[in-house]
């Protein structure tokens, strides 16, 4: 693309790293803005559309909501699947996905979350990875891919939500083993491996009730 484009987010992966991970896979140069106190996003707040970020700024493009920039990085980069069969897979995964990841991050809006976390996997949402799992593998007990036999934007977003999964909540991944295989694959992928190892990634996931919800792990990764 001749464009770079750029992402207006947090100082957090949160809703931006999958954009940032479709970017690296693709070896696409990107740009990023990223707020690191209150007062700049009160400044900012009242100039985006919905009072919410990220914003994506591509050449005369401006836009936000979050699912919208996924899809319009996957239709300009081939990465959407390559029928209306597996358009729509994307859209079913995705919206799965995104289900999955307000599930996980309610618990952390909940005082007694440090208390919730051990058992966390083995209830409700223990059952939420299962449905996902059952979907994942629903033409294959071992897929490379959500979607098709090529890698789809569904893949980054995936990640984004088990690379949460396995860094917060004590064994999450143990009871779904397709799921737990495709979250080390895709992190041995050499594009993102190198982007888990560079640094570059903001050191919290997300935000919850105690502010940051940071990567404990080192270098930001797996």
């Amino acid at each position: 693309m001749s464009v770079r484009p750029k992402i207006i987010y947090f100082d957090i992966r949160g809703r931006a790293e999958t954009i940032r991970l479709l970017f690296e896979e693709l070896g696409e140069p990107y740009d990023e803005h990223r707020l690191r106190s209150p007062e700049e996003w009160a400044a900012m707040k009242p100039e985006t559309p919905f009072g919410a970020l990220p914003i994506y700024q591509e050449g005369d493009l401006e836009f936000a909501q979050t699912q919208a920039i996924y899809r319009h990085i996957a239709r300009t980069r081939g990465l959407y699947g390559k029928s209306e069969r597996e358009h729509i897979e994307c859209d079913v995964a995705e919206e799965a996905i995104n289900e999955a990841i307000g599930n996980l991050w309610q618990v952390f809006w909940q005082r007694d979350y440090a208390a919730q976390l051990p058992t966390f996997a083995a209830g409700p949402f223990g059952g939420v990875l299962k449905n996902l799992e059952r979907w994942f593998t629903r033409a294959s007990p071992t897929p490379r891919f959500w979607v098709g036999d090529a890698l789809t934007y569904v893949d980054a977003f995936a990640f984004r939500l088990l690379d949460e999964v396995e860094a917060l909540v004590p064994r999450g991944l143990d009871a779904t083993p397709a799921l737990r295989t495709f979250h080390r694959a895709y992190a041995a992928r050499p594009r993102a491996a190198a982007y888990i190892a560079s640094g570059r990634r903001p050191a919290a996931f997300g935000y919850g009730i105690d502010g940051p919800v940071r990567d404990q792990r080192g270098r930001g990764g797996v």
